[in-house]
């Protein structure tokens, strides 16, 4: 019977001391470490939890790790696959109120916990030979961490598991308490999981990619007056709805326009959005687009409707966030945890989005702190200690 993921941890703390002070291999200083291989589980729903597995995955590469990201959804049988990619989307853009529904009764009714629970194991079979040789196994997707943190329940896998939250908000899926360790990008985070859960949280910063933090605002302000046509003067207010194009986007773009500044409406994969919007006087809808990082370090303001990727991005550069028509389900609760924690207000109507876009071009950027920015070396420290390990 392996260790418990209380003991593993425990092991693996020891051995990232041991390889701070010896150099890692817990014998000579002076002979390079063992970089530890980590795979990291994500899910293709949307672009987020994907975004932050590259990047993750980006920067443990850079430190010497070998590094595989898995999609989850390939290790599911193909009903369940389409109950979370197809079915999610089409819920998300015809029946909004039934994904809101089912997010409430899995994190309050047991019964619908014990059949998600069940879900997320039918992809176990799949999961297991393709991490069981890692060093250190991440999830950045929710039903990844109730499938991996299910594994080391019932001792099947024996290398420890890290999960990343990808959202302010917490839920029921987002944990388990065989995993090893969970870590998030906020203190707020941390706080709020481990008050409704009672599992303890690591903030160690975002995870997003560096070009939202090292983008200069001259320049990218330059590129939006080139590119969009837009004068040296003009306000501008991102709204972005992440990669599917959800949202409530007339109201927000009529909101903007009164608060005076030009909504540029990120349209993500939704082209029939794309083509209804471009005939919008005084706003600009886009595609998909390769230039986010300029896009968000040339805004006045960001817009967002879900509190994920997008919204983190946006705090990293620097560039003051507003929540507005959040979406339902993980929308609604990512928008409550920033509100309460004070990092992004919550419009809930037309005139208070107008009024908080205005006090918003008053409000002087701040980026998040690069000091905060410790998940990377942080996982590569127990990915090299397990390697040790082994």
């Amino acid at each position: 019977m392996g260790a418990s993921p209380a003991q593993a941890l425990t092991a693996v703390h020891e051995l990232t001391a041991v390889h701070e002070r010896t150099g890692g291999n817990g014998q000579l200083a002076h002979e390079p470490a063992k970089r530890g291989r980590v795979v990291i589980v994500s899910g293709s729903v949307g672009a987020g939890h994907d975004g932050v597995a590259n990047e993750l995955a980006h920067r443990l590469r850079e430190r010497g790790h070998p590094v595989t990201v898995l999609d989850l959804l390939d290790g599911f049988p193909l009903a369940v696959r389409i109950l979370l990619s197809s079915a999610y989307v089409f819920t998300m853009r015809v029946a909004p109120w039934l994904y809101e529904l089912t997010c409430w009764l899995v994190e309050h009714s047991r019964s619908f916990q014990r059949i998600a629970d069940r879900i997320c194991g039918t992809a176990t079979a799949w999961l297991l030979p393709a991490v069981n040789d890692a060093d250190l196994v991440v999830a950045t997707y929710p039903p990844a961490s109730r499938a991996l943190g299910r594994l080391r329940q019932s001792c099947r896998l024996t290398v420890p598991v890290v999960t990343y939250l990808t959202d302010p908000a917490p839920n029921y899926l987002w944990v388990h308490p065989d995993v090893d360790l969970h870590l998030t990008a906020s203190r707020a985070t941390a706080a709020e999981t481990e008050a409704t859960y009672g599992i303890p949280v690591e903030p160690v910063g975002p995870l997003v990619s560096r070009a939202f933090r090292v983008t200069d605002r001259e320049a990218a302000r330059a590129h939006l007056e080139r590119s969009l046509g837009i004068s040296p003067d003009t306000r501008i207010a991102l709204v972005v709805l992440g990669s599917l194009g959800v949202g409530n986007v007339r109201e927000a773009i009529t909101a903007l326009k009164a608060a005076g500044m030009l909504p540029v409406v990120l349209c993500g994969q939704n082209r029939k959005l794309l083509r209804s919007l471009r005939d919008v006087r005084g706003a600009l809808a886009l595609g998909w687009r390769d230039d986010v990082p300029s896009l968000v370090a040339g805004a006045d303001l960001v817009v967002h409707n879900a509190g994920g990727l997008s919204l983190t991005e946006s705090l990293v550069a620097g560039v003051p966030a507003i929540t507005f028509a959040s979406i339902p389900g993980h929308g609604r609760a990512n928008a409550r945890s920033l509100e309460r924690s004070g990092t992004a207000p919550w419009a809930r109507s037309a005139p208070e989005l107008t009024a908080l876009a205005r006090a918003a071009m008053r409000t002087p950027m701040r980026r998040w702190p690069v000091a905060e920015e410790t998940a990377a070396q942080r996982i590569s420290d127990l990915a090299t200690a397990g390697a040790s390990e082994r």
